[in-house]
């Protein structure tokens, strides 16, 4: 796809979606913006002139509506599922109701989307979705069995979506972000405490993954996994996973 004219951003409030707002906007898309935080949305939409929308995504039953509102005037021709959450912790210690939150908001909801959005798409023959997954859907980091669960769903529910629908004329672009420098990560490490592990992992900026991922967009890819350095890490899994279970460190609660 070498064209972006309407763009649909989940959670374009937090440091990605922002960053992927901002990229998509610099290719002269188009924007819609959705999040749970009112304020932060208006923050990041006023500058680009993009329409934003507080949308609660584990809402399912107004998911259709609202997308349909989104699309009215202007066909949705790329939808960015960026909307998650991560909650660090051991297994057992794991409140309920916040893994539910986990599952629905970082894969129910991007899956719901995908059939909402993509079946217009299908219809036009042409668009795009970019489904922000996590190296935490391939990698056993303990501390995220809910997270690493929900991520690694939706990465086989992206990855089969594109054999399903490539040859109708809509990408799909499954993402494997390492750390990258946000609230989120910060969240995630402070989780994982002050370890050796910790000091020799660095994060990258949000606007190096967002750049990333648009030009991945534009050329077709079928997959990403930023940054850079990490990429190694796609046809060794089986090795790295080893490696991360034995030797990744242990959630601090």
């Amino acid at each position: 796809m070498r064209r972006f004219e309407h763009a649909l951003i989940t959670g374009a409030a937090g440091a990605i979606g922002a960053a992927l707002a901002r990229s998509f906007a610099a290719r002269g898309a188009r924007l819609t913006l959705w999040d749970i935080d009112r304020e932060g949305l208006e923050r990041v939409a006023t500058p680009l002139d993009a329409a934003w929308h507080r949308v609660d995504l584990t809402d399912f039953g107004a998911l259709p509506e609202h997308l349909a509102a989104a699309g009215a005037e202007h066909p949705i021709d790329v939808l960015v599922n960026c909307a998650g959450v991560m909650d660090v912790r051991r297994l057992e210690t794991q409140p309920w109701p916040m893994a539910e939150r986990i599952i629905d908001l970082d894969l129910s909801a991007p899956i719901r989307l995908m059939q909402l959005a993509g079946a217009p798409m299908l219809d036009r023959g042409r668009g795009a979705v970019i489904n922000i997954c996590s190296v935490a859907g391939l990698m056993p980091f303990k501390g995220a069995a809910l997270y690493g669960a929900a991520k690694a769903g939706l990465a086989m529910a992206s990855e089969i979506a594109r054999a399903e629908w490539l040859d109708r004329g809509v990408q799909v672009l499954t993402v494997y972000p390492g750390p990258i420098a946000s609230p989120l990560e910060a969240g995630a490490r402070a989780g994982w405490g002050d370890t050796p592990w910790q000091r020799l992992v660095p994060s990258v900026s949000p606007e190096s993954l967002a750049d990333a991922i648009v030009d991945a967009t534009v050329r077709g890819r079928a997959r990403l996994i930023h940054p850079r350095p990490i990429r190694w890490l796609s046809p060794r899994v089986g090795l790295i996973r080893r490696f991360t279970a034995r030797f990744g460190p242990h959630a601090s609660r």
